[in-house]
């Protein structure tokens, strides 16, 4: 099984983190993904994995 590594907001020369992982029940998670400046939700576990959709972007 392949584990994501929880990547700090300052790590240098990633792309790529899981912010936040949340159990909803034993076999499925909820996950947001950080990809460049843009946030995705990914639900994982199940009897297949879907992509909730990407976030909107912060306004300044």
């Amino acid at each position: 099984m392949l584990r994501a590594r929880r990547g700090g907001p300052g790590a240098p020369g990633r792309r790529l983190a899981v912010a936040e992982a949340l159990a909803l029940d034993p076999r499925r998670r909820l996950l947001l993904v950080r990809c460049d400046d843009r946030e995705l939700l990914l639900l994982t576990g199940g009897g297949q994995d879907a992509v909730i959709g990407w976030l909107p972007g912060k306004t300044p």
